[in-house]
């Protein structure tokens, strides 16, 4: 609320009415000014205009009248602020209309002063209240403004969502594709990774968006980005650089057409890197054999069961037979190497990889269990991950 600390001067309410009484005539004046001194009004409908301003100045009289306004009583410019804005008109131009409209006024108050006994000190009250409330009437404006701008942020980003998230999972039509690529920046004919990562919250997500958008752009093409449940999505023209300890997987660079496998390529890429405290950007290849380890079907359930469920209790015997047979899988199967990183006797490898042999029936040195120890190995360190 914007007021006045004194009382207004009782002859106010005289110099308004006589404000008012002209006002018709007053808002043709105005009307013209706007017309003359803002180009944009050119394109609105004069009846438009001209209703707009006999309700803003009337405004204004009333208020200058009490020196007072309470902030329920601008709700009406707001809603001028939202039809102005829906018709393309510039919200700058309409703050500048109502500074004009409030000088129109003062200085036919200034000419109306003397005449209703109104002395320089009440007057300067009336400028500066009068002033004051085009600064609420530009807050008002520029709230408008700003909640418009969060407005279409939203569609714009709900928009790019739904496109990413057709082209990402390959259910966009061909010449539909071709159509929104453009709208978002994208080249039909270049090439783009699919990009996929979970950022932990909001902060890390807006973190990693920030150095893909910083380190993928390109002097030609841009990167395209997106929260899909959860997942930062997106398609960009190179391998981005992440935040440490940031994780992402890219895809394969291929035409927007064949994005979808190489989207569920990198899905793959990023479950694995994930389960294997993987960070940075990683690519399905560079992975190797883990994402085997995912693999949770019913005949892998089986194997796991056959072999190696007498493991699973809670027994530091059982845990040190399991991180030896771990280690000597990283170390080629070379005793000496383990027992060296286990700081251990090699007699104490041989003797828990014996254990292991009994426990599950499988034998570390066959070549036929080879791929099963491996597979377990792989799919323990991911599922305790």
């Amino acid at each position: 609320m914007t007021a006045s600390p004194e009382p207004a001067h009782p002859a106010l309410a005289n110099l308004a009415d006589a404000l008012l009484t002209r006002l018709d005539e007053r808002t043709e004046a105005v009307v013209a000014l706007l017309r003359r001194e803002i180009p944009e009004y050119d394109v609105l409908p004069m009846e438009d205009v001209r209703g707009a301003t006999v309700a803003l100045m009337r405004d204004v009289i009333t208020h200058v009248a009490v020196l007072r306004v309470d902030a329920a009583t601008l709700e009406p410019l707001a809603d001028l602020a939202r039809r102005r804005a829906e018709q393309g008109f510039p919200f700058g131009a309409l703050t500048r209309s109502i500074q004009l409209a409030a000088r129109y006024l003062l200085n036919e108050a200034d000419a109306m002063a003397a005449e209703y006994q109104l002395d320089a000190a009440t007057m300067l009250r009336v400028h500066d209240f009068a002033w004051q409330f085009v600064t609420d009437a530009a807050g008002v404006i520029a709230e408008i403004q700003r909640e418009m701008a969060v407005d279409a942020g939203e569609r714009e980003s709900g928009r790019r969502a739904d496109f990413l998230r057709a082209t990402l999972h390959g259910t966009v039509a061909p010449a539909r594709l071709a159509t929104e690529a453009r709208l978002f920046g994208l080249d039909p004919s270049a090439r783009y990774h699919p990009l996929r990562a979970h950022p932990a919250d909001a902060k890390e997500e807006e973190r990693m968006s920030s150095a893909i958008r910083r380190t993928t752009a390109t002097q030609h093409h841009k990167p395209v980005l997106a929260v899909l449940e959860g997942d930062l999505v997106g398609l960009v023209p190179q391998a981005p650089t992440l935040p440490d300890g940031s994780l992402a997987a890219i895809g394969s660079a291929v035409h927007l057409h064949n994005v979808a496998a190489a989207f569920r390529s990198a899905s793959v890429a990023l479950d694995a890197a994930a389960a294997f405290g993987r960070t940075g950007v990683v690519t399905l290849d560079q992975l190797g054999p883990l994402p085997l380890a995912l693999m949770a079907d019913e005949l892998a359930v089986a194997v796991e069961q056959l072999h190696f469920q007498y493991l699973d209790s809670d027994n530091e015997a059982n845990r040190e037979i399991e991180q030896t047979v771990w280690t000597l899988l990283e170390c080629d199967q070379n005793v000496d190497a383990t027992a060296e990183k286990l700081h251990v006797h090699r007699n104490t490898v041989r003797y828990r990889l014996g254990r292991f042999r009994e426990i599950t029936g499988l034998d570390i040195r066959a070549s036929t269990h080879d791929l099963v120890l491996a597979w377990w190995s792989l799919a323990r360190r991911a599922a305790r991950s």
